[in-house]
C-alpha cells in the first residue's frame, strides 16, 4: 500500500467514525484530559484507523476525538508519534495528513508549494525565513481555496478565487470584476473585509507581493530581474511595483534580492513555464 492510499484510508475511516471538524488540535504532554471536556464527543482509537502507528509514550492515549468546544466542532488528537520511538517519518507525519486530505488540482499547485518550502527549509540560503514566511501565506491561501473556509460566504470565495487566478495578469481589472457581480460594489467590499480582514484590493496586493518575494529569492528556478518580476506579478509599471514592494517590505526589490546568495541557474526557466507551473492560477 503506497503512502497516498494510507492517507485516503485513514481520512475515510476518521470521517465515517467521528465525522469532520472545523479546527484540529494536537495535544502536547500533560494536556491529554482536554479531550474529555468536549460536548457531543465522538472518539476512535488509533488502532481502528488504517495505517496509524501505535503510541508508546506514557500519557498519550492514542485516541482521535471530535466534539464541540466554544461553539466550534473541533478534532482533538490525544497522543503523538515520534521518530525517537523508532517510527519512520512517513508514520510520524501520517496523522497530520489523515484528518484532512486535500484534493490538489491537476497542476499540483499545493505540492509544488510544499516542495519549494522544503527546499528553502533545508537550504543554507541567507534570510531564507523571509521566503518561508511568504510560502506559508501562499500555502494557506491554497488550502483556503481548495478546502473552503468555515463561515466564509460563497461570493467572497468567488472573489478570492478570481484574484488568485488572475493576479499575474497585468490586464486584470478587479473593480470591473466586482461590478459585474449581482451585488452592490460597496456591499462586496465590506463583506470581503469582514470575512477576510482586508479589502479585495488589499488581498490582491498581498498575493502579488507574496509572489514577488519568491521570484526575487534567487533559487535555481527563480532568477528574474525586477522588470520581469513586476510583469509576472501583474504590474505593468516596474517603478510603481518597486514603490509598492518597498512600502510593504521596507526595502526595494533590488535590495531584497541582494539579501540572498544568488546561485545562477545553468539554464534559465522560461517565464511562461514558471508562470504556469508555480505562480499563476489559484494560490
Amino acid at each position: 500500500m503506497d503512502y497516498m492510499e494510507r492517507i485516503t484510508l485513514a481520512a475515510k475511516a476518521i470521517e465515517e467514525k467521528i465525522g469532520t471538524a472545523e479546527i484540529a488540535i494536537i495535544l502536547g504532554s500533560g494536556l491529554g484530559d482536554f479531550g474529555n471536556t468536549l460536548s457531543d464527543a465522538k472518539s476512535i482509537p488509533y488502532s481502528e484507523i488504517p495505517g496509524f502507528p501505535s503510541v508508546s509514550v506514557q500519557g498519550h492515549a492514542g485516541v482521535l476525538s471530535t466534539g464541540i468546544k466554544g461553539g466550534k466542532r473541533i478534532l482533538v488528537m490525544s497522543g503523538r508519534f515520534h521518530a525517537y520511538e523508532g517510527h519512520p517519518m512517513e508514520d510520524v507525519t501520517l496523522p497530520y495528513r489523515g484528518p484532512k486530505k486535500i484534493a490538489d488540482e491537476d497542476e499540483l499547485h499545493i505540492l509544488r508549494s510544499f516542495n519549494e518550502a522544503s527546499y528553502y527549509f533545508n537550504s543554507d540560503i541567507v534570510n531564507k525565513e523571509l521566503v518561508l514566511s511568504a510560502l506559508g501565506s501562499l500555502i494557506v491561501s491554497y488550502i483556503i481555496v481548495y478546502v473552503g473556509k468555515g463561515g466564509t460566504s460563497e461570493v467572497v470565495e468567488e472573489i478570492r478565487k478570481s484574484i488568485l487566478k488572475n493576479f499575474s495578469d497585468i490586464h486584470y481589472k478587479l473593480d470591473a470584476y466586482l461590478k459585474s457581480l449581482p451585488f452592490s460594489y460597496d456591499y462586496l467590499r465590506k463583506l470581503f473585509k469582514k470575512e477576510t480582514g482586508m479589502t479585495p484590493h488589499e488581498y490582491l496586493t498581498r498575493t502579488r507581493m507574496n509572489a514577488a518575494q519568491m521570484l526575487l529569492s534567487g533559487t535555481s528556478r527563480f532568477d528574474f530581474s525586477v522588470n520581469e518580476t513586476s510583469e509576472l506579478c501583474g504590474f505593468s509599471e516596474p517603478l510603481y511595483f518597486s514603490r509598492v514592494f518597498k512600502k510593504r517590505f521596507g526595502c526595494s526589490p533590488t535590495q531584497y534580492a541582494h539579501r540572498f546568495d544568488r546561485a545562477k541557474p545553468k539554464k534559465k526557466t522560461p517565464l511562461g513555464e514558471v508562470l504556469e507551473g508555480d505562480i499563476d492560477d489559484e494560490v
